[in-house]
C-alpha cells in the first residue's frame, strides 16, 4: 500500500517491469520456462486489486486487510484455472506455488518458500523492482531535503545516502529520466 509503487497505476507499472526483466533474464538462463516466469510476474501480486481499495488514497479493503494479497490472488488464479477445461494439473500448482512463495521467506508473509527456479525468479525480482522503486521514491521525496542523507525509508528501515549528480525523481516507466 505505501512500499513500494504506491501511486495510481503503480501495481501495472511494477508488473510490466517484472515482465520486462523476467523476459531479460529467461534469454540469460535459457534452461528456465519463460511462459512460466512470465505468467508468474503477471500473477504474483493479482490479489493487490481486491486487497486495495481507492478513493482519496489508498487503503485496504475489509477483505484485504483480512486475508491479504496471497491469499486473495491465489483464489481469483484458481477460479480462472478451473473454468478452463483440462488445465494441466502440474502447471496449475506451479502457478499456485510461485503466488503462494513471491514473498521469498515466511516471515515475510509467504505460506511456503520458492522451491523450483521459475517461482525463486519471480521472488527475487519482484524484490529488487520492489526496493529499487522504494528508493527512487524516497529520493524523490526527499530531493530537497538538506545534508547526505535521506529520511528514514520505512520499508528498506534505513536512510539512504544522496549520491552526487542525483537520482530519478520519476517513475521507472518508459520515460523516466535515468541518473
Amino acid at each position: 500500500m505505501s512500499y513500494h509503487h504506491a501511486f495510481l497505476g503503480g501495481l501495472l507499472e511494477h508488473v510490466l517491469s517484472l515482465v520486462q526483466l523476467g523476459d531479460q533474464v529467461c534469454d540469460h538462463y535459457p534452461f528456465l520456462h519463460r511462459d512460466l516466469v512470465l505468467a508468474g510476474m503477471v500473477l504474483h501480486d493479482l490479489g493487490k486489486i481486491e486487497e486495495l481499495s481507492f478513493s482519496r488514497g489508498f487503503r485496504y479493503s475489509t477483505r484485504g486487510q483480512l486475508l491479504g494479497h496471497i491469499s486473495m490472488g491465489l483464489e481469483m488464479v484458481q477460479e480462472k484455472m478451473r473454468q478452463i477445461p483440462g488445465f494441466p494439473a502440474e502447471l496449475k500448482g506451479q502457478i499456485e506455488h510461485i503466488i503462494l512463495s513471491h514473498h521469498g521467506k515466511l516471515e515475510f508473509g509467504s505460506p511456503k518458500e520458492p522451491m523450483f527456479p521459475e517461482a525463486l525468479l519471480v521472488h527475487f525480482l519482484d524484490e529488487i523492482d520492489s526496493k529499487i522503486e522504494a528508493m527512487r521514491a524516497q529520493y524523490a521525496a526527499d530531493q530537497d531535503r538538506p545534508g547526505d542523507w535521506t529520511a528514514r525509508n520505512p520499508a528498506l528501515r534505513r536512510e539512504l545516502l544522496k549520491i552526487a549528480g542525483g537520482w530519478p525523481t520519476s517513475s521507472n516507466g518508459p520515460d523516466a529520466e535515468k541518473p
